[in-house]
């Protein structure tokens, strides 16, 4: 494929191709590459240098070969392949039961196995072999990807076995214990986001509150005004009673056991429930209660 051919197919796809990495970039294709060696002074492009240098700060950005962007404008997912295969062989035990079970559930697995590689850790200075292999991402030693655990707030609970698994943690703010994935771990810092779901959820409820008042102030109303205003639309300096075994009889039927409020002072009813199927762990308000995202019912 040539460059120009490469353009055209980005813009018909509704992206915005540039000639240049800048601050507004997310995918950069850099042709066929050996991903081993994508590590900080490595001879890359000034393109693939100056995306490192952006993803050190913070900034989503996905290296991409050829192969990987011609399989995405095919709509094909580019989904690990070893998370693939389990996927599918759960689903192939599933078929081999007969046709009662083929009705029945598949369930993304909570952990996944470690992948042994031979590169390095992608943090600059450091020569140790990073925990799983990649192709166009970053990859770092299990020292590296605790570290990374703590500058977000969180204290690992369980061993690193691979990128896309779920890991049992512990919010050193707050002591919520709960499932993250590294990726979401690494996105939530980018966006300057608490990963802990229980402390944003704390300080989305003080927020909206505090913009809410804030927003009536600069409507001129006056304190009897403003009194009928939170009596008509619900007022959010007030802690609503909390129907907790109402919650557990909805979580179940979501397949879920409710553990209890999250240790956190907020109003939106924080809950933390575990998954029957796959044991996660996840912190939510009440009336978000849904699914868990390994059931692919």
């Amino acid at each position: 494929m040539t460059r120009q051919m490469a353009w055209d197919a980005v813009a018909n796809a509704g992206g915005q191709p540039a000639p240049t990495t800048t601050r507004k970039t997310n995918i950069l294709v850099v042709g066929d590459f050996n991903p081993a060696s994508l590590r900080p002074g490595a001879n890359v492009s000034g393109k693939a240098a100056k995306a490192f240098a952006l993803q050190d700060k913070g900034q989503d950005i996905e290296l991409m070969t050829e192969a990987d962007f011609l399989q995405v404008l095919d709509g094909t997912s580019t989904m690990d392949e070893e998370l693939r295969q389990l996927i599918d062989q759960q689903e192939a035990k599933s078929d081999e039961v007969g046709a009662h079970a083929a009705s029945a559930p598949t369930f993304r697995p909570l952990r996944l196995p470690a992948k042994p590689t031979t590169q390095q850790c992608n943090q600059a200075g450091c020569e140790a072999i990073a925990a799983f292999r990649t192709r166009t991402r970053p990859t770092w030693c299990v020292d590296h990807i605790d570290a990374k655990l703590t500058d977000a707030g969180l204290r690992p609970l369980e061993e690193f076995t691979h990128p896309e698994s779920y890991r049992l943690t512990e919010c050193l703010s707050c002591g919520c214990q709960a499932h993250y994935r590294l990726e979401y771990v690494l996105t939530k810092t980018a966006e300057g986001e608490p990963t802990c779901r229980a402390c944003y959820w704390a300080e989305w409820s003080r927020e909206t509150a505090r913009l809410q008042d804030e927003a009536l102030q600069r409507a001129g109303l006056t304190p009897a005004e403003v009194e009928l205003f939170y009596a008509a639309h619900g007022d959010p300096r007030i802690r609503r009673t909390h129907d907790a075994e109402g919650f557990v009889r909805e979580a179940a039927a979501k397949h879920r056991d409710g553990l209890g409020d999250a240790p956190v002072d907020t109003d939106r009813f924080v809950q933390r429930v575990r998954c029957r199927h796959c044991g996660k762990i996840e912190v939510i308000r009440s009336n978000d209660l849904y699914h868990c995202t390994c059931c692919k019912c």
